[in-house]
């Protein structure tokens, strides 16, 4: 949308590839390949685009890890997309979504039995 940058490609530049665009092709990547795939994606356009600050690809990234099972690093990295942005609205949803995995995973912790009682009625 507006946001564009040269993107080193081998020798050469390439001038005017959207960033955007490239997020897309790491999205598509993770539909494709799974979210392994997607994540060594967003580690390669991370080392070839200086993004300067923005919650996107933090905000990517973080769902790619979660969706990989990795819940205490989507979380923290959900945080970080969530301070990245100046928009209120997208701050509050990547602040929730990174408090969830937290508490999900303390709840699940806490509530999870030890051992099995034999004295329960099995159905």
């Amino acid at each position: 949308m507006g946001c564009t940058m040269s993107v080193m490609e081998g020798q050469g530049r390439v001038p005017g590839v959207a960033v955007r665009a490239a997020l897309d092709r790491a999205v598509a990547e993770a539909a494709v390949a799974g979210p392994r795939a997607g994540l060594d994606e967003i580690d390669r356009l991370s080392r070839r685009l200086p993004l300067s600050g923005g919650h996107s690809l933090p905000a990517l990234r973080a769902e790619l890890l979660r969706r990989l099972g990795r819940k205490r690093a989507a979380a923290t990295v959900f945080l970080q997309a969530a301070a990245l942005t100046d928009r209120p609205a997208l701050r509050k949803v990547l602040r929730r979504r990174g408090v969830e995995l937290l508490v999900r995973r303390t709840v699940r912790r806490r509530t999870a039995p030890t051992a099995v009682d034999e004295s329960l009625p099995r159905f």
